[in-house]
């Protein structure tokens, strides 16, 4: 995706999979890290970032739901293409493990790049 000067618009995807599988139990580090390799690393090659955080909601009813989250970092050129494949990651994480939460951050950004 370019600007209107011609350069690349990045964005910021951050991805919250909740780790809470509605028929019971807890998607495992061994699990998540499996579902790193294939889809998440499959479809962003170039790197991404994972790290381990606590989320919590509020139901309908009242009652506030406290789960161990990950969450994904990716940045990308935003082009139909990385949008596509951060839906079929979405799609495949609740698919696996039978439909927990996840919600997607989207942020343009401006990243610069250090290294090789």
């Amino acid at each position: 995706m370019e600007n209107d000067q011609g350069a690349v618009k990045w964005v910021r995807s951050e991805i919250y999979f909740g780790t809470s599988i509605p028929s019971g139990g807890e998607v495992s580090e061994e699990q998540f890290s499996s579902f790193l390799e294939d889809p998440v690393t499959k479809a962003f090659p170039g790197g991404m970032t994972a790290f381990d955080a606590y989320g919590q909601m509020e139901k309908a009813d009242g009652s506030i739901v406290r789960q161990e989250t990950r969450v994904v970092l990716l940045v990308h050129d935003g082009n139909q293409q990385s949008e596509q494949a951060i839906a079929d990651i979405i799609g495949a994480y609740r698919s696996r493990f039978g439909n927990p939460q996840v919600m997607h951050l989207r942020t343009e950004t401006e990243p610069q790049f250090w290294g090789d």
